[in-house]
């Protein structure tokens, strides 16, 4: 009984990470691991060879996300993915700012990483030294980085309520506000696309009742963004001063 368990369990999961199915039912932090899947089939399919970085640390509404990225583990495998939570969110932060830096020195094996880096409010609230280098120092053009930050407005699993939107508008990061779960995975996408373009971090938020809901979520042909003609180049180099960031 328990084997037939499991494997209903890893025929679930298979389907709700499975590129080629249009619905399944996903919970807010399966959003999160669907949505790193589509970013990296996306690039495939504009020919680009990119790998996928996820760290950060754990805290409600973002404690599931270790379980959800751990079972995950084959299918992230199969598409370059690595999931590495880290020891706090500051460490997270600047691993993240380490992969912006791949194709810097000229042995890179892939094109770009794109980075997602999760924490709660109180962990933004501590990397925000960190957060505020990174941002500055840029993205790269094939990488790109989205911050998920929890937000507990109602206090439901935290010492104070919580409302991020403040300390990302001093940060200079723009705030994506997805709604559901299916919002999640669009938003994101748009959030990895306006970070190569804006040689910045985007944030995205996500609060209690949209990470502890889930959904029946139907994907079709995955969004298209127009990506506008400007000369300029805001993405990360070596040579800047503090003054050109």
């Amino acid at each position: 009984m328990h084997q037939v368990a499991t494997d209903t369990y890893k025929d679930a999961l298979t389907r709700k990470y499975s590129l080629a199915a249009d619905s399944f039912w996903l919970t807010g932090t399966q959003a999160l691991v669907r949505l790193t899947l589509e970013q990296h089939e996306r690039d495939r399919q504009a020919g680009l060879n990119t790998a996928g970085y996820v760290t950060g640390y754990r805290g409600s509404p973002l404690a599931g996300v270790d379980q959800a990225f751990f079972g995950a583990e084959r299918q992230l495998q199969d598409r370059d993915i690595i999931f590495q939570p880290a020891l706090n969110e500051d460490l997270g932060a600047t691993a993240v700012w380490g992969t912006q830096q791949v194709g810097l020195f000229g042995d890179a094996r892939f094109d770009g990483v794109f980075s997602l880096w999760y924490g709660k409010a109180p962990g933004l609230d501590r990397s925000t030294d960190a957060i505020r280098h990174a941002n500055m120092a840029g993205t790269a053009s094939a990488g790109g980085v989205l911050a998920v930050v929890g937000d507990d407005p109602d206090c439901k699993s935290s010492t104070l309520p919580s409302d991020s939107a403040g300390v990302l508008r001093d940060l200079n990061i723009p705030i994506l506000d997805p709604t559901d779960v299916g919002e999640l995975v669009d938003y994101g996408l748009y959030g990895w696309a306006l970070s190569r373009f804006s040689g910045g971090w985007v944030a995205m938020l996500a609060q209690t009742s949209l990470m502890d809901g889930s959904s029946a979520i139907r994907r079709g042909t995955a969004p298209r963004y127009r990506r506008p003609t400007v000369d300029l180049d805001p993405n990360i180099r070596l040579v800047d001063r503090a003054h050109d960031q």
